[in-house]
């Protein structure tokens, strides 16, 4: 978000000032830059995923900060998206989209895979199974005790 380069641009008139500087003073807050400032910084710690109300705690937060030292916060909505950067919000929309899809067809691709890596383990375990059933009807003890001891050995392995 924002303009590119702006800071740069900037930089030669800019001044930093400490917030306690501006004690007494009105400063106008960039709404929109401070809700995605509170969304990508109030993370689970775990899951990474955005905490409960961030947006919320973290901009009050802010806000008290601001009053604390005695500066009046006004605060500045954006309008509609410029005109200018309408294609720029378009391409990472569609960037965000591929991206999306991508990694949809790869959960599928890791699903599919485990889902026969199941049934194929389960035919083997029927079959071993079956072998050892028939090995005891048929009286081979020593068939019987092999099929056995296999099972015994991919339960030991799972």
């Amino acid at each position: 978000m924002g303009v590119k380069d702006l800071w740069s641009l900037l930089e030669p008139c800019g001044v930093r000032v400490n917030v306690e500087g501006l004690q007494g003073k009105r400063l106008a807050v960039d709404t929109s830059i401070w809700l995605v400032q509170c969304l990508k910084a109030m993370r689970d710690r775990h899951t990474g995923e955005v905490t409960a109300n961030a947006h919320v705690r973290y901009f009050f937060g802010r806000v008290e900060r601001l009053l604390y030292h005695r500066i009046r916060p006004v605060f500045v909505f954006d309008g509609g998206t410029p005109q200018l950067k309408r294609r720029t919000v378009a391409a990472r929309r569609r960037r965000a989209n591929q991206q999306e899809a991508k990694y949809r067809k790869q959960a599928e691709r890791l699903l599919l895979h485990n889902l026969l890596l199941q049934r194929a383990t389960q035919a083997e375990r029927q079959a071993e199974a079956q072998a050892a059933q028939d090995a005891a009807q048929a009286g081979d003890a020593a068939a019987a005790a092999a099929a056995a001891a296999r099972r015994r050995a991919r339960t030991a392995a799972e």
